[in-house]
């Protein structure tokens, strides 16, 4: 599924671990080519996962703090995005 550069990908990421990096109450990303794993991850390290405001005594991977975000496991990351990838495109506006 291609979503266009200019496509906004609202990710309500939601708080379902103390162990999370990420205090999540929503972020918001752009994802250039293809919604798939490898470009998601692109995204999500670039805009949240780097972010300055990150807890800084988290030592977990991006997969693993995905994994926590998206309510999933390591191995369901690839469905877990493309759901999201769907959701993202089906909430785009239609001219």
């Amino acid at each position: 599924m291609k979503i266009h550069s200019s496509a906004v990908i609202a990710l309500m990421l939601p708080s379902y671990a103390a162990t999370q990096c990420i205090d999540a109450a929503g972020y918001d990303f752009h994802i250039n080519g293809e919604c798939n794993l490898e470009n998601f991850k692109a995204s999500f390290q670039e805009t949240v996962f780097d972010n300055p405001l990150r807890n800084p005594s988290c030592s977990h991977s991006i997969d693993a703090e995905l994994a926590l975000q998206l309510d999933t496991t390591e191995v369901g990351l690839a469905e877990a995005v493309k759901v999201v990838c769907k959701a993202a495109q089906d909430a785009k506006p239609t001219m």
